[in-house]
C-alpha cells in the first residue's frame, strides 16, 4: 500500500488533546514512507527523541531519514563560532550536542538509541543549521527562544511512488505536551491540488535549508561517539510508547484510536458529553475507560433499556476489571432494593472517608430507576439517592436515545456530576423536545470523538455491504387514515416550558405521530413484497424485522408460500424452517435460537428486542419489513449484519419502501410527496456506505418516476 491508497487518512490535521497523534498520524505514515525528512527545531535529548515517534515502521522498511536540527549553544559558545576553526567549531558543537546524551529518562533513551541504530546503519543523515543573525553571527538558544526564529517543525514523508504527506507543527511540542496533549499539527498531501502547493513550498523550505551553505553535516568524529552503544535491529521496540499508559487493558491490547480520542474528548469537555460511535467503534469499552478515569470514589451508574443488556454490561466490566464491585436493578434481581442502600451508604457525603478499594458500578434498566409502588411517590431508586454525594457519581446512558421518551424523563432526576451517553444517533425523530431533554442532562454530542460506519468499513472492523430497496403500494383506506392523523397533529403546537399542559399535549403528539408512523411500517401489501424478496434468496442466516406480533404472523405465513413456490419449481428443495425472537422469548431460551440460526442457517423473524446495542452473531442478511424514517433504527438493524465475519463477504441489506399514490387534491399530493421524501430519505441514509449505492438509488428514482412523482 501507498501512502496515498490509504482510506479516509490523513486528515488536515490532528490535536493531541484528544487524540493519539503517534497511532493516528505517525505510525499510518511512516508504515509506509521510504524517505523521512524533519526539521526538528533546538536540538536536546527530549527534541531528539520525539523525532523518533513511530520510527520503528521506518526501521522495518529500511528507510531513509533526514534530519536537520539546531545545538543549544550559550552565548558564549556562540561568539567564539563566528571565528572557530573548523577544529575548534567541532569541538564546541560536540560539547553542546553530547552533553544532550547523558540520559536518564527511559522513554528518551530508548527512542535516542533507535535513532542510533539508523545513524549507525546509514539510513540516518543529520545535519546542524545555526540560525546567524544579519552580521553572521550565530545565534544562541536565548535569543532564538526569545524571537521565535524557529517556529515550527516540518516532516515530509515520501512514498515508493513518490506520494508525499507533510506535516507542521510548533516548535514547544515537548514530551509533556506529547503526553498531556497540548499541541496540535497541520497536515498536506500531495495527490490533493488543493493541497500540493503547500507540500511543495514545505519540500522547498526543507531542501532549502539542508544544501544551504551554512547547514553543516554531523561531524564524523560526533557520530562515531553516538553510534558507539548503538543497539541491534531486533531490540528496538517503541511500541510500549505508542499509547498512554492507560489505554493498555490487563490483557495486554490496546485501545483503539477513536477509543482513545473518545476518553480524552470526554474528560476535556468537563467529563460530559455524549458518545456518537456506529457500530464496531467500542464506545462500551470506551465507556468503561473513562469511568475508570475518576477516582475510585466515584460510583458508576450504567442506565440501560433493557435487562440483556444489563448482564451484558456486568459482563464487559468484569472482562475490563474483575475486581469491580457491580449490581444490576432489575425486576428479575429483586434483591436490589435491599442491597441498593447498603452500597450508596459509602457514597454519602458524611462517609467521605469511607475507603474503597475497589470500583462500585450499579447496572440499572431505566424502568427500576423510575418504576414505584403504589404506596411511593419517589421512585425507590431515587430515593435511595436523595442523600448521595452527586459529586461522587457518574451516570452512563446507554442507548441514550430512549431516555428522551416523556415516560423516562424522570431519569434525569438522578444528580450526578459525571455523565456520559451512548449512542449511534442520539436524536429521537419528531422529537426535538425528548432530543432537547437529553441534551441538556448528558451534554452535547461530542462530535470530536465521532465514529462513523464509513470508518469502520475502511478500517475493516465492519463487513462491506449491498443495500436492496423493494417497493409497495400503500391502499387508500391506510393513506386515509394517514391523511387524518396529519390534520390533528398540524393542529397542535407545542411549548418547551415542561408545564403539565404542555406534557400532556407533547404526550398526545406522540401518540399521533407513532400511530401515522404505523400506517407505514404496518402496510398491509409488505408481506406480498416480503415474497419477491424471499424469491431473491437471500444470503442465510438471515434477520427479517418486523414491527408486532401480528405483522410477524403474516410475514411467517408469507415465507412458507415463497418457499414453497420457489421448491414447486425448482429441482432443489430448501427447508422453509426458521426461527423467532421477540420480547416475549424466554431468557433461556434467547442465546440458544440465536446460535442455532447461525449453525443451520436459517432466517430469524424478529422485533424491537434486536434493535438494542446487544451483541449479536454474525448474519449475512437483513431484511427491514418494518422501518421507521428514524435514523436510528435504521443504524441499528443495519449494524446485525455488518460484523466482521471471519471470511471476507459483502453482507445484504433488503428494503422494503412505501410509496402511495399520487394524488389530484393539492393537501393529499403533499402528504403523498413528504411520504415518499421520507422514504427516500431512508433510502439515501440506507444506502450511503453500500457497495451498490448509485444503482440501488437509482432504483428508487426509476420506480418514483413510474410511479407519477417525477
Amino acid at each position: 500500500m501507498t501512502l496515498k491508497e490509504k482510506k479516509l487518512w490523513p486528515r488536515s490535521s490532528y490535536n493531541n488533546e484528544i487524540e493519539n497523534i503517534t497511532t493516528a498520524f505517525f505510525i499510518p505514515a511512516l508504515i509506509e514512507t521510504t524517505t523521512y525528512r524533519r526539521i526538528a527545531g533546538l536540538f536536546s535529548s527530549t527534541s531528539f527523541s520525539l523525532t523518533a515517534r513511530g520510527i520503528t515502521e521506518l526501521i522495518h522498511n529500511e528507510g531513509k531519514m533526514e534530519l536537520i536540527i539546531c545545538p543549544i549553544l550559550s552565548k558564549q559558545d556562540a561568539q567564539a563560532l563566528k571565528d572557530a576553526s573548523d577544529e575548534e567549531f567541532d569541538k564546541i558543537l560536540s560539547e553542546s550536542l553530547m552533553k544532550e546524551f547523558e540520559l536518564e529518562d527511559e522513554f528518551e533513551k530508548d527512542h535516542v538509541f533507535a535513532l542510533k541504530y539508523l545513524l549507525k546503519n546509514n539510513f540516518l543523515e543529520i545535519r546542524i543549521d545555526i540560525p546567524k543573525d544579519e552580521f553572521g553571527v550565530p545565534l544562541d538558544a536565548e535569543t532564538i527562544q526569545t524571537e521565535n526564529i524557529l517556529a515550527e517543525k516540518r516532516g515530509i514523508f515520501q512514498d515508493r511512488d513518490g506520494n508525499v504527506v507533510s506535516f507542521r507543527g510548533p516548535i514547544d511540542a515537548n514530551k509533556e505536551s506529547w503526553e498531556n496533549g497540548k499541541f496540535s499539527i497541520t497536515v498536506d498531501v500531495s495527490w490533493d491540488e488543493g493541497q500540493l502547493q503547500h507540500v511543495k513550498d514545505d519540500i522547498s523550505f526543507f531542501e532549502k535549508k539542508w544544501n544551504n551553505m551554512d547547514t553543516k553535516k554531523l561531524p564524523e568524529a560526533i557520530k562515531e561517539k553516538l553510534i558507539k552503544d548503538a543497539p541491534e535491529k531486533e531490540n528496538i521496540d517503541l511500541s510500549k510508547y505508542d499509547v498512554p499508559k492507560w489505554a493498555v487493558l490487563s490483557n495486554g491490547k490496546i485501545l483503539w484510536d477513536n477509543q482513545i480520542n473518545a476518553v480524552n474528548v470526554w474528560i476535556k469537555n468537563d467529563y460530559q458529553g455524549i458518545f456518537t460511535v456506529a457500530t464496531s467503534g467500542g464506545k462500551t469499552l470506551a465507556a468503561i475507560v473513562s469511568a475508570n478515569r475518576l477516582p475510585k470514589d466515584v460510583l458508576i451508574v450504567v442506565v440501560v433499556p433493557i435487562k440483556d443488556l444489563a448482564e451484558q454490561w456486568e459482563e464487559n466490566i468484569k472482562d475490563y476489571d474483575p475486581n469491580a464491585q457491580t449490581m444490576i436493578c432489575d425486576s428479575e434481581y429483586p434483591d436490589w432494593r435491599e442491597k441498593l442502600p447498603q452500597l450508596l451508604n459509602k457514597f454519602k457525603s458524611r462517609n467521605a472517608d469511607a475507603k474503597i478499594e475497589n470500583r462500585n458500578y450499579v447496572i440499572a434498566t431505566v424502568h427500576s430507576i423510575i418504576g414505584k409502588t403504589k404506596r411511593e411517590d419517589i421512585p425507590t431508586f431515587l430515593n435511595d439517592f436523595r442523600h448521595v454525594d452527586s459529586n461522587r457519581v457518574m451516570v452512563i446512558g446507554d442507548e441514550v436515545h430512549h431516555y428522551g421518551a416523556i415516560k423516562y424523563r424522570q431519569m434525569f432526576e438522578l444528580k450526578a456530576k459525571h455523565k456520559l451517553g451512548l449512542s449511534a444517533t442520539y436524536r429521537r425523530s419528531w422529537d426535538d423536545l425528548g432530543t432537547n431533554a437529553i441534551i441538556n442532562y448528558f451534554g452535547r454530542a461530542l462530535s470530536e470523538a465521532e465514529y462513523t460506519r464509513t470508518q469502520g468499513i475502511a478500517e475493516g472492523r465492519l463487513s462491506e455491504y449491498s443495500y436492496h430497496p423493494f417497493f409497495t403500494m400503500l391502499r387508500q383506506d391506510e393513506f386515509d387514515k394517514y391523511v387524518e392523523l396529519t390534520e390533528k397533529i398540524n393542529k397542535i403546537h407545542l411549548k418547551d416550558d415542561q408545564s403539565p399542559k404542555s406534557l400532556e399535549l407533547e404526550g398526545v403528539m406522540e401518540v399521533l405521530t407513532n400511530q401515522r408512523a404505523d400506517i407505514l411500517k404496518n402496510a398491509k401489501n409488505k408481506p406480498e413484497t416480503y415474497k419477491e424478496i424471499v424469491k431473491e434468496r437471500p444470503d442465510l442466516p438471515c434477520i427479517i424485522f418486523g414491527d408486532n406480533g401480528n405483522q410477524v404472523d403474516k410475514l411467517k405465513q408469507a415465507h412458507k408460500e415463497a418457499i414453497a413456490e420457489i421448491n414447486q419449481n425448482s429441482k432443489e428443495t430448501i427447508s422453509d424452517v426458521y426461527f423467532e425472537y421477540s420480547g416475549a422469548t424466554a431468557q433461556w431460551k434467547r442465546k440458544e435460537i440465536l446460535e442455532q440460526s447461525i449453525k443451520h442457517k436459517r432466517p430469524i423473524f424478529a422485533m424491537f428486542c434486536l434493535d438494542e446495542g446487544i451483541d449479536v452473531p454474525e448474519f449475512n442478511s437483513a431484511v427491514l419489513v418494518s422501518s421507521s424514517k428514524g435514523k436510528r433504527q435504521n443504524i441499528q438493524r443495519r449494524g446485525r449484519i455488518l460484523r466482521k465475519s471471519k471470511e471476507k463477504r459483502v453482507a445484504q441489506l433488503f428494503d422494503i419502501v412505501v410509496f402511495p399514490e399520487p394524488k389530484e387534491d393539492i393537501f393529499e399530493d403533499e402528504i403523498a410527496r413528504k411520504i415518499v421524501e421520507g422514504e427516500y430519505e431512508r433510502v439515501l441514509e440506507l444506502s450511503s456506505d453500500a457497495v451498490n449505492k448509485f444503482s440501488a438509488l437509482e432504483k428508487f428514482l426509476n420506480f418514483k418516476k413510474r410511479t407519477g412523482f417525477a
